[in-house]
């Protein structure tokens, strides 16, 4: 499901809720597993992007390393050229719907993420009666735990 946005409409737009809304319990379940400054040190995954400014407020919030992906090019597009200065924050044209569709990326291999973060993405595919695939897929990305 792709959603196009007409460039000069282009703008950041959350759905669902802003980072700082579940910042605190995301902190503390991951402090939980991974310990103390875990944001430092880990590799995170946002799913679905769109124009949200998830990526650049957990950023701003300590994580080091945040590659975003999202299956319109527009979004993508529209966020890299206004995050580019900062080189710790990724944006990748991907659709974890249909990820055979896309050659090899490096910074998407098997097992190269600690975190994955998804606002909703899950919640538009199971309309389309694709969520195994993007969860087999998440599946592949996230580095195996203990």
């Amino acid at each position: 499901m792709s959603i196009s946005i007409p460039d000069e409409k282009i703008g950041n737009f959350e759905w669902i809720m802003d980072y700082n809304d579940f910042k605190d319990d995301l902190d503390n379940e991951l402090s939980k597993i991974y310990g103390p400054n875990f944001a430092e040190t880990k590799r995170v995954l946002v799913v679905g992007c769109g124009t949200s400014t998830l990526s650049a407020s957990m950023l701003q919030s300590g994580y080091q390393s945040i590659v975003s992906i999202d299956n319109d090019e527009e979004c993508i597009r529209h966020l890299s050229d206004q995050y580019h200065a900062d080189h710790r924050l990724s944006w990748i044209v991907y659709d974890v719907v249909e990820p055979f569709r896309y050659e090899h990326n490096p910074e998407l291999t098997d097992g190269s993420f600690d975190i994955v973060i998804d606002k909703g993405t899950l919640d538009a595919v199971l309309v389309e009666g694709s969520c195994a695939t993007m969860l087999l897929e998440v599946y592949r990305l996230l580095k195996p735990t203990r």
